[in-house]
């Protein structure tokens, strides 16, 4: 299991495979009454590998997840939204498909999601949609709110699964859209459609809640 879970976050997250370590002195490991693993996503000392692992954090808890569970234990009778088809992306500094003041549909401040956000505000604007980080795995979709209500979607605990072809992400919910005019079913970060080596109108399957415990 500790190979097959190495090999996932290392293909997921482009690092270097290190391989499974035995260790016998570790409190951890010698204080579980299962058989467990302590995973060690990378070097948080090595630049390249922070930065891999901040632009790929979806795609590494996704990996991790799949060694885990079957599709059908993450969807089954909990899976309360479930979309499917053309996509796009949005927020951040480079979105000027949104205004400088545009905010979100469920979050209100940044403190309220600071793991969504920029920093600090670019230059010249004052919406949340602009701060957004374009890096982080965020998604929108016409979020049904009688069925996930704003509260829910905003808590940081409760990921949306976003999958294209083989490859599949862990995401947060971050705003409601796209609208329905453009025939899309989700907005994407653009960091997120990078890492699904998508492009403006391939398709895509959102499906929502994941809760990583």
């Amino acid at each position: 299991m500790a190979a097959t879970v190495a090999a996932a976050i290392a293909k997921s997250g482009d690092l270097i495979n290190r391989g499974p370590k035995v260790r016998s002195d570790l409190y951890f490991l010698n204080n579980t009454e299962a058989p467990a693993i302590l995973i060690e996503t990378c070097f948080v000392d090595s630049k390249a590998d922070v930065n891999n692992y901040q632009v790929n954090f979806g795609m590494i808890c996704g990996a991790i997840a799949d060694v885990f569970t079957e599709e059908e234990a993450v969807a089954s009778d909990k899976k309360l939204f479930h979309t499917k088809g053309t996509c796009s992306w949005f927020g951040g500094p480079q979105d000027e498909g949104v205004d400088e003041d545009e905010g979100l549909a469920f979050i209100y401040e940044y403190e309220q999601a600071p793991h969504l956000f920029l920093k600090e505000q670019p230059p010249g604007t004052t919406g949340l949609a602009r701060r957004l980080d374009p890096a982080v795995p965020y998604v929108a979709c016409r979020w049904d709110y009688d069925v996930t209500p704003k509260e829910m979607l905003a808590d940081k605990a409760n990921f949306a699964i976003v999958r294209a072809g083989k490859w599949r992400v862990l995401a947060w919910p971050a705003d409601w859209g796209p609208h329905e005019t453009t025939d899309r079913v989700a907005d994407l970060s653009p960091g997120l459609l990078e890492t699904l080596g998508l492009a403006t109108d391939d398709e895509v399957e959102v499906i929502y809640p994941f809760r990583v415990k």
